[in-house]
């Protein structure tokens, strides 16, 4: 119980897209040109949806006006598969991260277009 106080989770997907396209906007404000973000994400699946939590990411941040420098995946060292409990698996488990290296560029794109990958939209 400590831990859940301490440490938030989301309960629908669209709350942590608002918190990472929140979180990009306002790195491109506080960053100056040429400025780096590492961004850490995770695909996740979510309501036995796979969602490209990391593509999404990408197509945020270059909407907003940075430009994604570098990419790395990092397995997880400690986590090893263990058999679906629940029934018939539906995904490949996701085991797991990437960390995206973005520079900030001079100015905001002035003709982005809001449409990219599936749920990538801002209302």
């Amino acid at each position: 119980m400590v831990m859940a106080k301490r440490f938030a989770g989301y309960w629908r997907y669209d709350e942590l897209e608002d918190h990472y396209r929140d979180t990009i906007s306002e790195a491109y404000r506080v960053l100056k040109p040429g400025g780096v973000l590492v961004f850490k994400c995770q695909d996740i699946i979510h309501n036995h949806k796979m969602h490209c939590t990391h593509a999404n990411v990408i197509f945020w941040a270059e909407i907003e006006g940075f430009r994604l420098a570098d990419l790395f995946v990092l397995p997880a060292k400690h986590r090893l598969p263990s058999p679906n409990r629940a029934g018939t698996q539906k995904h490949a488990r996701i085991f797991h991260s990437y960390f995206l290296v973005f520079e900030r560029g001079r100015k905001k794109p002035s003709n982005a277009k809001l449409s990219g990958p599936e749920g990538a939209q801002r209302p």
